[in-house]
């Protein structure tokens, strides 16, 4: 149980649930050696590579809407607004 949630996986995905690959590989009757493989490009496209497409979308959005514009808050009671 302990095992489980300590994990180095970048997706915090459960030890138990990595350990559990070769052992599906197994009866499968996939070579253990390409069913890890396949798991670890899957998971390096669905984690890593939307992570790479952060800083140009970021970068896109500056270009198209510019810097962000930081307004005051103003006081209604000092403004002349009625109460």
């Amino acid at each position: 149980m302990t095992a489980g949630r300590r994990s180095p996986d970048p997706g915090r995905r459960p030890a138990s649930e990595q350990l559990s690959a070769p052992v599906a590989a197994k009866a499968a009757s996939i070579d253990t050696i390409r069913a890890v493989l396949a798991i670890l490009a899957y998971r390096i496209a669905s984690y890593w590579l939307p992570l790479l497409a952060g800083p140009p979308a970021y970068l896109l959005f500056r270009h198209r809407y510019g810097r962000p514009v930081f307004r005051r808050a103003t006081d209604e009671r000092k403004a002349g607004s009625p109460t």
